[in-house]
């Protein structure tokens, strides 16, 4: 049934959409409509799993690679979960291992360029 008109015949089926549900078009008001979209992106759990990877010191490429998503992926996670972590100041162990590792990785990053000073800006993590 489409859920503008409310008209119940003439339904046709008119490809899928980018999350991979069927779509249709109504031809009594040429409007296309997925009656039951699927969400995109991914599940918390696997975000949660890729999280605990990392703040266990797994490589990136092996972790997103056990978890089948883009390496470029599990690091927008990271920095999205150490920025909230640092802006919140969670204190929960997963949020202090992300802040604590991915702190030294930022310092060493600006440390092998010659940026010593600006390194020293970001703090360490306590003990």
């Amino acid at each position: 049934m489409c859920p503008h008109c409310q008209a119940a015949d003439r339904q046709v089926k008119a490809g899928r959409s980018r999350a991979g549900s069927q779509r249709f078009r109504c031809e009594s008001c040429r409007r296309t409509y997925t009656p039951e979209p699927k969400s995109r992106g991914y599940d918390g759990q696997k975000k949660l799993a890729a999280l605990e990877l990392y703040a266990h010191y797994y490589r990136v490429r092996y972790a997103a690679r056990l978890l089948k998503v883009n390496p470029q992926t599990l690091l927008n996670w990271v920095d999205a979960a150490y920025e909230q972590a640092r802006a919140s100041g969670a204190t929960d162990d997963l949020a202090a291992r992300i802040v604590a590792r991915r702190g030294m990785e930022l310092r060493n990053r600006l440390y092998r360029l010659g940026f010593g000073q600006q390194a020293e800006a970001i703090p360490a993590p306590e003990r």
